[in-house]
């Protein structure tokens, strides 16, 4: 037999790589069971934008204006988009939300991959990587994000795997690996803006690691050149279709403008207090992961610079750590909201924050495990104990899992959209319909082309259609009752044109749809 290949098999068939597809195989069966379980439950819509992810992918295709360029968006990141746009090509993936869930299936398996090979980089005991592998498919919030087309099951996909091959990197100094790295990082930038954040920590690490040396250019083009590449492309994507290289972060659909009536209304308390930042971002990582795994890491966190200081070689997993300091300046300069039980007032919003300091928990905690010296069956019981924690929440749920709550709530507030959706699947006879996307869901089974759906953006048509929507649209759906004001309502309700042409055919709530009496001529 050749000797290359007798060697590959070999390694093929060791105990470490069979563990590794062991770990796939288990994060595939727990990631298909709740797969199964959320879509059983209804689920996977709950959040409005699984929604409207789905949609922005579907635009590709199916728009007015069709065309990659045309609809990769303006706040939103394009790559989670560009992911499921294969999918949500068919119909029935679209409708039932399964695009979605495709792409979070294969990403969390992946990722959990990723996350079992971090933990034998911590360490070689043989369970410092179950224990790692157990914090993430354990955790019923990844869990259910994976069913659903939110970004976080992309998004940790490729921040874990950015995260592995720096730590990887660390140890063998091959450039690949560090290549490998600014091409995960810049994935993570395209999915959402905390892989920023990250990649800039990640980059300013490289840096310091090599400060005195004669590679220091060399490491940071190996790095830092895809995402820099990246931001470039996106700031120059907004300059080119939208007027501003930072439409992004300040434009009408940017988290500052979105924010505003948050705080109008109260629920931006921590703006402007850093303690009051710092403690709202701890309170949403403890509704999203184990408290004693949070407290376990944290210990963990003090242990390792206990240890080892800012030495240069062991710089890297400090790069977790800015997770967390992304989410206190978001919340410290009013960029994001989060509202839980706990609040005044309480609610739920964005408790799904706290789930970026998951890799942070995974690798202190695996740290603190790895340095204990103690009798290997003591440790082993240790280990499972770890392992057993992930599980406490299945006591408290559905209250324990912060995310998987906020998705119930969610489904409790609107309803009457759900139904509106439900009468549009029956009744609506492909004449287009108006309404405000930033205040109403329409859902993809109501069956309606996106081409059809006009809004108050929708370049001439959206503006002439407010005026004299007789002409332009069949069907308007509005919210009396939303705060913020329902644009579109807002001037249907002085519109002589709208008065004088459609009826209203669906009620509840506050949520009216009208019909047009008869078609223009």
């Amino acid at each position: 037999m050749n000797l290359n290949l007798r060697s590959n098999i070999e390694k093929f068939v060791s105990n470490e790589t069979n563990e590794y597809w062991i770990s796939v195989i288990i994060a595939s069966v727990i990631a298909l069971i709740f797969q199964v379980y959320f879509y059983s439950n209804d689920l996977i819509f709950s959040y409005r934008d699984a929604v409207s992810h789905l949609d922005n992918s579907r635009r590709f295709y199916d728009s007015l204006t069709p065309g990659m360029m045309a609809q990769l968006g303006v706040v939103w990141l394009p790559i989670p988009h560009l992911l499921t746009f294969p999918y949500t090509y068919f119909d029935i993936l679209w409708k039932t939300g399964l695009a979605g869930s495709i792409v979070g299936f294969i990403s969390f398996v992946l990722s959990s991959g990723n996350v079992f090979r971090i933990g034998s980089l911590i360490s070689d005991d043989k369970y410092t990587k179950w224990i790692a592998l157990s914090i993430f498919v354990f955790n019923p919030n990844i869990l259910y994000f994976q069913t659903t087309g939110m970004t976080e099951p992309v998004f940790f996909l490729f921040l874990i795997s950015a995260f592995y091959f720096i730590l990887r990197w660390s140890k063998s100094k091959l450039r690949y690996d560090l290549i490998g790295a600014g091409f995960f990082s810049a994935m993570a930038m395209g999915c959402r803006y905390e892989g920023w954040f990250f990649t800039l920590f990640a980059g300013v690490a490289i840096l310091y690691y090599y400060k005195n040396g004669k590679s220091l250019f060399r490491g940071a083009f190996l790095y830092l050149s895809l995402p820099v590449l990246f931001a470039l492309f996106w700031f120059g994507y907004n300059l080119l279709y939208y007027g501003d290289m930072l439409a992004f972060q300040r434009g009408e659909y940017s988290s500052q403008m979105i924010m505003k009536p948050f705080e109008e209304a109260g629920n931006l308390s921590a703006k402007g207090y850093l303690f009051a930042s710092f403690t709202l971002f701890l309170r949403a990582v403890l509704s999203n992961n184990s408290i004693l795994i949070v407290l376990i890491s944290f210990i963990g966190l003090g242990y390792f610079i206990y240890n080892n200081k800012l030495k240069v070689e062991n710089i890297f997993p400090y790069v977790a750590f800015s997770l967390i300091i992304m989410g206190v300046i978001s919340l410290y300069f009013g960029q994001v909201a989060i509202i839980l039980p706990t609040s005044s007032p309480p609610g739920y919003f964005n408790s799904r924050y706290g789930l970026m300091l998951l890799p942070f928990i995974i690798y202190f905690t695996c740290y603190l495990y790895s340095i204990i010296s103690l009798d290997t069956n003591f440790k082993k019981i240790i280990a499972f104990s770890i392992i057993a924690l992930n599980l406490l929440w299945i006591l408290g749920y559905p209250d324990s899992a912060g995310s998987v709550a906020e998705a119930k709530y969610f489904d409790k507030i609107k309803p009457e959209y759900k139904r509106a959706s439900e009468f549009l699947q029956k009744n609506y006879d492909g004449s287009n319909i108006l309404s405000d996307d930033k205040v109403i869901t329409i859902y993809p089974f109501s069956d309606i082309p996106l081409k059809e759906r006009i809004h108050k953006h929708t370049f001439e048509v959206g503006e002439n259609a407010i005026q004299r929507p007789s002409k332009y649209v069949g069907w308007i759906l509005v919210d009396k009752k939303n705060s913020p004001s329902d644009e579109v309502w807002k001037v249907m309700n002085y519109n002589n044109d709208f008065k004088l042409n459609y009826i209203p055919v669906f009620f509840e709530n506050g949520v009216e749809i009208y019909k047009r009496k008869i078609a223009p001529k």
